[in-house]
């Protein structure tokens, strides 16, 4: 082409044009587009009230004025190269170029000037929103004057009378705070205004409280309602006086009530008339309006007279009958009596009067208290109050409280007196904040603490919270009470699984570190931007609901206070981590890359590993699709095993880790667990160092990552192995290590005698020469067309699937479309939840989407809509016939199958080419037979797939044409075929492998040993992949 335009003369056509006045504008044009260049004073001559009628002579003004102008920019003497005509002006290129220099810098200036004004517009727009808002904010405060000066007269209950009318008035407040937190100015008095709001909402609760109070039949619920009435100052209701008559009568009557209900149903008339003396003591059988409604005590006690009376009549009964029977006795015994004293005054020595024994029954009264209950059980009720007070848990108070206030202990005894002044005590603010205060100062500077003080601190600062305490009231004390947790966790750990921990430990270091959003260093939920939204004319999800719940699209801004520098590579590492986890579609020849660069990112600084943590916590938190949970629970195993959080934020880590166990779906729990483990060790790296081991990093199928310690002696097959039991996969001798070179698709087996210490320079000596790095690769050895997932296997399971899948994904030969459809559906219907939000959005489409469930060749040249139309209907064809409850390896397994059907199903492949000629010499197989088997004699010099499965070998090539079916010839192991394998060779320096096949011959029509050349780079790793699957059909080792 350069020579075409050389000889044509193109190139001297465009340098005498370029040597000559190139640019040709008219007058009116020209001036109008270079006004700016010149000065003002002759832009006035040029354009203004007393310019000059005739454009000739506005535009020889104008040039004139042009040299003094582009000077200053180093175009010397251009007062020569510009000419004016009749109508134009006519100026050289290197003037030209001047001049448009000198225009857009002319530009700036206005540019400037017009961004100045929109922004001061823009800006004086906000101000004056913001004193709106504001001024409403003072009106609401000038109209509600509340807390003020302290007495009952200055609450919100004082002028607003009932709940309702305070709960609508704190609604248009928050409407209020919610415009002015995402403005630009502070609210003046932002402190207050929250307190006044908190503090009505306090007031609210506490009127709801009073409320339900009047109903209750728990004496510790009425008194907690007065507690809080007397603390927010609501003192002058007239339902107060009736509460604490109230609370006082339910004290009594609801062990009484029990204590009858007892009674009536053990029908013991000793039990029943005590019963029936302390309801007369308390004067409730003369004023039985006294009794409490909701216990239905009076009909109780009524049903106790009855009960008593009918016994009565009944012992009335009884007495009679046993008086008879004892009239009847004594006749007896005085007749028996008399014939013995006849008797003895005949012979007296035969008789001797013998004493009468009485027996006495006896009731021993086992009753502590009016409802029966023990010794044994009122200590048991004692003791947890006495937990509960040293404590400070207000909970446990409460419920040990009304159990032993229903149970009827007495109410002088010392523990209970002391429970019950602690929990009044707890429902002051200010008794709460002074505690806390002295708690702060004795712990610091002193060594990590009992668990039971830091368990009242935490106690503490939870009962402060719900009585509305400000996060500045608690920010040291929270800070003081972290530490010393932090210092406990890390001692009790010792570099082990928190396994290990006793569960109080578990219970502190959750109570401390399980809210994220008390991180010392996450942004205030205001000053975060939030989300992007889809479309430009939306408005992202932002504040703090959202701040730490999943989200699909890309960050404004980082979560962590970052330096400015690093908060594009915040929003960054976020968009990588959607697109990892698969909440934004890419292709997933990029997805795998994208896992080293989180990683990379993570490990530059202490803060960005912070955010990427806590972004990756954030997409893992009410996340409800499985594939997006599965894969990012895979990166944060990656981010464990290479990046350490820092200190501020490891003890949120690991507690989130924990919390995830009891959550997770089972097939994540052994992840996670290895999360925890590599974390310590990441976070500890001299714990385990000894010697003899080192740390290698493997590389599953789906591009995820796991960190194993091995001996520097251990072999692949040791490695596998270790993996293997970490992975839980029970049945690893399927399983092999290969090496995964960046840049190179395919994947190349290991031997599993081979060292792996020894690899490892090998491989790094190779990263240095081409800066490719190497890793191992652990993945199934073969795929059989006739095996199944097994189901007691779960891991293994899944990385078959997961294997078959990116063989399915990066397929070659696609000649017919039919079978990628049903896969593609089966494969959309084994992960439905995934899908069906692309599907009912219609993103399907979208690149990066398609691209998961058919193979990359198959969409080169093929209208996307066209596709999903296709995929789609088969994804309905399966719901439609589909079980929707059936289990997620009932889906695998049918993907799996209808995978099974393609041709090159669990093939090793590469591209070759037969070679005919080959001198002697040259051949891999020296005493190779003579006579040649042409693979295709139709296509003899056609590229070839060759393959190589657990079947034999075989060669495919695609058919010529659009109807053409593909060409496929094998020559399998078995014995008994017409056309078998008998050995191979190789030579790498050549490029050949060579085959010996058992064949029939077209001339002598008789089978016989032929010879075929292959010709290929990758001639080594075809051999070595026969000699593998022939070894394990012969049970031999490779």
């Amino acid at each position: 082409v350069m020579d075409q335009l050389n000889c044509s003369g193109v190139f001297e056509a465009v340098r005498i044009r370029q040597s000559g006045f190139a640019t040709r504008m008219l007058f009116k044009e020209f001036i109008g587009r270079y006004r700016h260049v010149i000065p003002r004073a002759v832009q006035a001559k040029v354009f203004g009230k007393s310019a000059m009628p005739d454009e000739a002579q506005r535009a020889q003004t104008f040039i004139d004025a042009l040299p003094a102008t582009l000077s200053s920019l180093g175009c010397q003497d251009s007062a020569n190269d510009m000419r004016l005509g009749k109508t134009k002006v006519f100026v050289r290129s290197r003037v030209m170029h001047t001049m448009e220099r000198a225009r857009d810098l002319a530009m700036v200036e206005y540019v400037i000037h017009i961004q100045a004004v929109w922004r001061g517009h823009q800006a004086r727009k906000m101000v004056r929103e913001c004193y709106k808002v504001f001024d409403e904010i003072k009106a609401w405060q000038d109209a509600n004057p509340f807390y003020r000066k302290p007495g009952s007269d200055n609450t919100a209950l004082a002028k607003l009378k009932t709940a309702e009318a305070i709960d609508e008035q704190i609604a248009k407040l928050d409407k209020l705070v919610s415009k002015a937190e995402f403005m630009p100015l502070a609210v003046p008095n932002a402190e207050r205004v929250r307190s006044v709001r908190d503090r009505m909402r306090l007031e609210s609760q506490a009127l709801q409280m009073l409320a339900a109070a009047e109903t209750s039949i728990e004496p510790v619920e009425v008194d907690k309602a007065l507690l809080k009435a007397k603390e927010l100052e609501l003192l002058g209701l007239p339902k107060l006086e009736e509460l604490r008559k109230r609370s006082a009568n339910l004290k009594f009557q609801v062990p009484l009530v029990t204590a009858i209900s007892k009674a009536i149903e053990s029908k013991d008339p000793d039990a029943m008339l005590e019963v029936l003396n302390l309801v007369k003591k308390q004067g409730l059988h003369q004023h039985p309006e006294n009794w409490i409604d909701e216990l239905k005590g009076e009909k109780l006690a009524a049903d106790l007279y009855a009960t008593m009376e009918t016994i009565k009549e009944q012992r009335k009964l009884e007495d009679v009958k046993e008086k008879m029977h004892k009239e009847l006795v004594r006749n007896v015994e005085q007749d028996i009596d008399n014939q013995k004293a006849h008797l003895q005054a005949a012979d007296p020595s035969q008789y001797e009067s013998a004493p009468m024994r009485s027996r006495a029954n006896t009731r021993h009264n086992t009753r502590v208290t009016i409802t029966g209950l023990t010794e044994a059980a009122q200590e048991k009720i004692l003791m947890a109050l006495e937990r509960t007070c040293d404590q400070f848990d207000v909970q446990g108070l409460e419920t040990n409280l009304a159990l032993a206030l229903r149970e009827g202990i007495n109410e002088e005894n010392e523990t209970l007196m002391r429970a019950q002044d602690c929990f009044s005590a707890l429902e002051s603010k200010d008794f709460v904040l002074q505690t806390l205060q002295e708690m702060q100062a004795e712990m610091q500077g002193s060594s990590p603490r009992e668990a039971n003080q830091l368990k009242s601190m935490q106690n503490l600062i939870r009962q402060a919270e719900k009585l509305g305490a400000s996060a500045s009231d608690l920010q040291g004390a929270r800070g003081v009470m972290q530490d010393f947790v932090r210092k406990r966790t890390r001692e009790t750990v010792k570099g082990q699984i928190f396994e290990d921990i006793a569960i109080d430990e578990l219970a502190l270091a959750d109570n401390a570190f399980s809210d994220l959003s008390l991180f010392p260093n996450l942004k205030p939920a205001a000053e975060w931007k939030g989300h992007h939204a889809r479309l430009w004319i939306l408005q992202g999800k932002s504040g703090a609901e959202n701040m730490l719940r999943r989200a699909k699209h890309e960050l404004k801004s980082a979560l962590t206070n970052l330096p400015p520098s690093q908060e594009s590579v915040a929003c960054a590492a976020f968009t990588n981590i959607l697109s990892w986890m698969g909440d934004k579609p890419v292709p997933e020849v990029q997805r795998s890359g994208l896992s080293s660069a989180i990683v990379e990112t993570a490990t530059l600084d202490k803060s960005l590993a912070d955010e990427i943590y806590i972004q990756l916590m954030k997409q893992l938190t009410d996340n409800p699709s499985s594939r997006s949970v599965s894969r990012g629970w895979e990166l944060m195993l990656i981010l464990c095993q290479n990046a350490c959080p820092s200190n501020d934020l490891h003890e949120y880590l690991h507690v989130f880790l924990l919390k995830s166990l009891s959550s997770c779906p089972v097939e994540a729990t052994p992840v996670i667990r290895q999360c925890i483990a590599d974390l310590n060790l990441t976070a500890s790296p001299d714990a385990l160092q000894p010697d003899n081991t080192e740390t290698i990093i493997v590389t599953l199928i789906d591009f995820s990552t796991r960190k194993i310690r091995i001996d520097k002696s251990a072999t692949l097959r040791q490695l596998g192995d270790k993996l293997a039991e970490s992975l839980r996969i029970n049945d690893p001798r399927e399983f092999s290590c290969f090496m995964l070179t960046e840049g190179i698709s395919h994947h190349r087996l290991l031997p599993d005698t081979a060292i792996v210490h020894s690899l490892l320079p090998k491989w790094k000596t190779l990263k240095e020469r081409t800066g490719k790095s190497t890793t191992i690769l652990y993945k199934r050895r073969l795929l059989k067309k006739d095996e199944v997932l097994p189901a007691g296997d779960i891991a293994h399971a899944s990385l078959t699937y997961k294997q078959a899948l990116f063989d399915y994904l990066h397929y070659r030969m696609v000649y017919k479309m039919e079978p990628f459809y049903t896969i593609a559906g089966a494969v959309m219907w084994a992960d439905r939840d995934h899908f069906r939000r692309f599907m009912d959005k219609g993103y399907m489409a979208d690149e990066g989407v398609l691209e998961q469930v058919l193979p990359e060749d198959s969409l080169t040249s093929k209208r996307r809509s066209g596709e999903v139309t296709k995929v789609v209907e088969a994804f309905k064809k399966l719901e439609a016939t589909c079980d929707a409850e059936e289990s997620k390896l009932m889906g695998m397994s049918r993907a799996f199958t209808a995978m099974q059907k393609l041709p090159m199903f669990g093939t090793y492949s590469w591209m070759g080419k037969q070679v005919f000629g080959t001198p002697r010499e040259k051949q891999p197989i020296p005493n190779a037979p003579k006579t040649v088997c042409t693979i295709n004699v139709k296509g003899a010099e056609a590229d070839y797939y060759i393959c190589v499965d657990y079947a034999g070998l075989r060669f495919l090539a695609e058919g010529s044409g659009a109807d053409a079916q593909p060409f496929h010839r094998d020559f399998p192991f078995n014995d008994e075929a017409v056309e078998r394998l008998v050995t191979w060779g190789v030579s790498a320096q050549e490029g050949l492998v060579q085959f010996v096949v058992n064949s029939l011959n077209n001339i002598s029509m008789y089978q016989e040993p032929m010879s075929i050349i292959i010709s290929c780079q990758a001639a080594v790793d075809i051999a070595y992949a026969v000699h593998m699957v022939r070894a394990i059909k012969d049970g031999e080792p490779f």
